[in-house]
Parts: C-alpha cells; structure tokens; sequence
C-alpha cells in the first residue's frame, strides 16, 4: 500500500488501481468493419470518423437514443461522399432549396394580395397581369428544379458509379442495383434520424453492413476473372430478357 505524501497528506492511487480503470473510449469493430474504416481513412479522415463515431454511439447501449444518433452520422456520411471524394455529382453546388422555397412563398402572397382574380380563397375571371406573371415564374423554377435537383435514383447512380475504381464503366444492371440500395440506405438512415422508424440492434448493423460493402464492392473490386463471369452471366440474362 502507498504511503501518503508527508507533506500534502495525499495518498497516490496504486498502478493496480489505475490499471482497472475502465476504458470507457474503446470502440470495438469487426474485420469487416476495421476494413471499411481503413478504406475510409485513405480516402477522408473525415468520412472515415463518420463511419466510426456512428459505430461507436451504437455501442453504446445505455444511450436511448442510439439508432437515431449513429442513423444521422451514416446519413451524413453518405451525403457527404460526393464532397470529400471529389465525385462530380451534378447537384453538387445548387442553390439552397429552402431559401427559393421562401423566396417562391413570398411572390405567392403579393399575387394573392395584387390579382382581382384572387377573392376570399377563390380564384374566378380571365387571367390577368399579376397572375400571369406568377404562372411565367412557377414554369421557369420547375424547370430550374428539374435541372438542378435530379430524382434520387440518378444521384445514387452517379455515386455509385463514380467510386468505383475500375476503369471500365459498370454494367447497366449492377449499376442500377447498387444505386437501388444506396438510395433505399440513404432513406432508411434519414427516417430512422428523424425517429420515424423504429429498428432492431440487428437490423440497424445489417444496413450498416450494407453500406459499408457498397465502400468496398467499389474500392476492393473482384478479380478480372470474376468480372468477366458476372458480365457473362449479365449477358445471358439480357438475351433471355
């Protein structure tokens, strides 16, 4: 046993007792995990804490709020690939949604206030000036949004195209498969955030496990034989179509 300091008093722990201090920081990560992780880390230490601190919070069983916590990092992670992988995603620097959303609002309200075609809720007569305009400006920003705001399913192609480090393009059919699953991930990581899907500890690790084989179908691809016999096993599927 330690003596106590004959000057302050203070008796020092022993190094058993620090010893047994819990280590409260340990994240522990499967083989599979540890290889995404690494794979990450080559690419962003950025993205790669993501992928580890949603790992982590799950980890933490005490913490009631677990799933919607690590759900928001994965989501993050993925909306955030584009951008820290330098992928040329078409919708990459758009305009704010909900400010042109405020700013659409605001023009709404002066036509209900300004057009004799608008009275108590109602609208009735011939079309007039205020109107008219309005009608011009609502056809130019579905256009614009048309243009700047691809459906999800050409975002989710995009990426998973472009993180693949192969040369050759990715069969049509795999492509689309895998934009299929990032885009139903990148979903069920938003609403499970946003408390609206309730999901088991199970569950939730297999659609971590997802993406994280999403990460390395595309950075750890098969051999060159395996993919001439997926390709020929996609042709033969294609001339029975």
């Amino acid at each position: 046993m330690n003596e106590a300091d004959p000057i302050t008093g203070i008796t020092p722990p022993t190094p058993a007792l620090e010893a047994a201090a819990p280590q409260q920081d340990q994240i522990a990560l499967s083989p599979f995990q540890q290889q995404v992780f690494d794979a990450l880390s080559e690419r962003s230490d950025q993205l790669a804490r993501m992928y580890l601190g949603a790992i982590a919070v799950l980890q933490q069983s005490s913490n009631p709020d677990r799933f919607p916590q690590s759900a928001h990092s994965l989501r993050e992670l993925m909306e955030k690939a584009p951008q820290y992988l330098d992928l040329a995603v078409p919708w990459k620097k758009r305009p704010a949604l909900n400010q042109m959303l405020n700013d659409y609002g605001e023009k709404w309200a002066r036509v209900k206030t300004r057009s004799a075609c608008h009275n108590n809720g109602t609208w009735n007569g011939a079309i007039d000036q205020y109107l008219d305009l309005f009608l011009q400006e609502t056809e130019g920003f579905i256009a614009f949004y048309d243009k700047t705001h691809p459906a999800l399913i050409e975002q989710a192609a995009t990426i998973v195209t472009q993180l693949e480090l192969i040369k050759e393009p990715l069969p049509a059919p795999i492509r689309m498969t895998r934009a299929q699953e990032w885009k139903q991930l990148h979903g069920d990581f938003t609403r499970i955030s946003h408390h609206g899907t309730p999901s088991t500890k199970r569950d939730f690790e297999n659609k971590i496990e997802s993406l994280g084989r999403l990460f390395m179908d595309a950075w750890r691809p098969q051999t060159a034989e395996d993919q001439e016999a997926l390709r020929k096993i996609i042709e033969e599927g294609e001339k029975d179509a």
